[in-house]
């Protein structure tokens, strides 16, 4: 988006449209000496913003189509919550059956909980952002930490679901990358996802693993 910006900015301070809103006669506006040019930035706005647009769908949808799958094929009854917003995350979080470990701070059974501390830090986040976004240093460091806190709850995410996978040894490092490149965390989902999950295909409400989750 910041190519937008730029683009922006040259046609706003161009005096391009200040010239189209007083003349309003369009071979006018195309014997401008600068028609041309603005044109091109124009058009070259758009591309960007078209592709801008698509990426974004692209990078909404990819990643959650691995985790449909693995919700899918684990026995999930709602696969398709990864679709809705935070719904990928939620997934993520209850689809393992291991004690959930904040950096070996906080550990609990209760995944669902994790994840309604992670949607209060987001929350919390924008909420701080939009009240304290003014305090120089102050709202960035406080956006920073929320941040961070937020990493962190996804980095034993990643490597919790990878794990479930049998990728044990990767684990670690690929949710560790994964959460600064998120598409190397997305390859080895696409990877796993038509693997066997350790409880079983079809047997998350059935696992071979004593659980504390809300069956």
């Amino acid at each position: 988006m910041s190519l937008l910006f730029i683009l922006d900015y040259i046609l706003l301070y161009s005096g391009f449209f200040d010239f189209i809103f007083l003349e309003g006669d369009w071979a006018a506006i195309q014997a401008h000496e600068r028609f041309p040019f603005l044109f091109i930035l124009i058009c070259a706005h758009v591309v960007v913003f078209v592709c801008s647009l698509i990426w974004s769908i692209i990078e909404y949808i990819l990643p959650r189509i691995p985790i449909y799958i693995m919700a899918y094929n684990s026995g999930y009854s709602k696969p398709w919550l990864v679709f809705v917003p935070y719904g990928k995350t939620y997934v993520s979080l209850i689809l393992p059956f291991v004690e959930y470990s904040y950096l070996g701070w906080i550990k609990t059974y209760n995944r669902q909980t994790v994840f309604w501390i992670y949607f209060a830090l987001d929350m919390l986040e924008s909420i701080a952002t939009l009240i304290l976004g003014y305090i120089p240093l102050f709202g960035r460091l406080l956006s920073l930490a929320y941040k961070v806190g937020k990493k962190m709850i996804h980095y034993s995410e990643y490597k919790d679901l990878l794990k479930l996978y049998n990728y044990n040894e990767s684990a670690s490092w690929v949710a560790g990358i994964g959460i600064i490149f998120p598409f190397v965390y997305w390859i080895y989902l696409f990877l796993a996802c038509r693997k066997e999950p350790e409880f079983g295909f079809d047997n998350y409400y059935n696992p071979y693993i004593p659980n504390e989750y809300d069956k």
